[in-house]
């Protein structure tokens, strides 16, 4: 015991000077905790001096935590310069001196601050229909309208409106589609997404439902699973496009035009087992449209584009 205390002594007094040693931490000055408006380009970050600091480490991040998405830089003064912030985005930051050895002191309190510009819209879904029945449960295409300034979107689905059932998140680049290899049949599912725009991300899109078809289908009456299937051309026109569908036994088939919004704006009953209609549509305002054929056993959807 005599020859360990005296070493164990000595190891706490050199931590003890250590810990004396290190610079204490910058105190933040502006801009203050919770500012708003900040400038995506040239905002001055200000903090205290530390005695014995020769340079200062000044980071900010959208993570709390400064794990992720950090930027960090050195200077000589006790301040620093943002540049490249992303519009409408929580931004945290904090300071730290070094003395002339290079040892880092201690970290300040973060704070935050928000820069200023319009936030990331939420993207507006397309396809399925909202509380659409008889939908593939092998590869069905999930679309939604793009995003300006959308490099992904996030993709949530599940078997109930909580998403809780069966949840599957999923990401894609760029592209706004999204397609599901796997369903249950005859099941009701829930889907929504959301869209990001470098550390901006977007709320999610209003929830929509749809139901995949039963497993036990009259091939003979589905012509889904026949070739051809439904043909839109040209999908992006002036207001005049042409629907192709071949059936297997002639049908009494319902087409419909309907709105993004949900209004039904053109329908025509017809009873045939060859489709090739011509549709115009003047006087609707330029946008995004769905084409519904509905049949005994089936229901098909195509989207237009009608553009001026």
């Amino acid at each position: 015991m005599r020859k360990i205390l005296p070493v164990f002594c000595l190891l706490f007094c050199f931590w003890i000077t250590e810990l004396a040693a290190q610079l204490p931490a910058p105190s933040l000055v502006s801009p203050g905790t919770f500012s708003n408006g900040i400038p995506l380009n040239g905002q001055i970050f200000d903090w205290s001096d530390v005695n014995g600091a020769v340079k200062y480490e000044f980071q900010y991040s959208t993570d709390f935590s400064f794990t992720t998405n950090v930027t960090s830089s050195f200077n000589t003064i006790s301040q620093d310069t943002a540049f490249n912030l992303q519009a409408a985005t929580q931004y945290f930051w904090q300071a730290r001196a070094f003395d002339a050895n290079d040892s880092a002191g201690a970290w300040s309190f973060a704070w935050v601050f928000n820069t200023t510009g319009n936030p990331i819209p939420a993207p507006t879904l397309l396809l399925p229909l909202n509380n659409d029945t008889g939908q593939v449960y092998t590869n069905l295409l999930l679309d939604w309208k793009d995003v300006p300034s959308a490099v992904a979107y996030e993709i949530w689905y599940a078997r109930d409106n909580n998403f809780n059932q069966g949840l599957v998140i999923d990401t894609v680049n760029t592209v706004s589609q999204y397609t599901i290899p796997n369903l249950w049949a005859n099941t009701i599912y829930f889907w929504k997404v959301s869209a990001t725009s470098g550390p901006s991300t977007s709320a999610f899109s209003s929830t929509w439902r749809f139901q995949t078809r039963d497993t036990v289908i009259n091939i003979a009456r589905d012509p889904a699973l026949n070739q051809p299937q439904l043909q839109l051309y040209p999908t992006l026109n002036q207001g005049v496009f042409t629907v192709e569908m071949n059936l297997n036994s002639p049908e009494n088939l319902s087409l419909k035009v309907i709105s993004i919004d949900g209004k039904e704006v053109w329908k025509k009953d017809i009873s045939t087992q060859t489709i090739r209609e011509k549709i115009s549509l003047s006087g609707l305002k330029a946008g995004v449209y769905f084409l519904v054929v509905e049949g005994e056993n089936f229901r098909r959807t195509g989207k237009v584009i009608i553009s001026f």
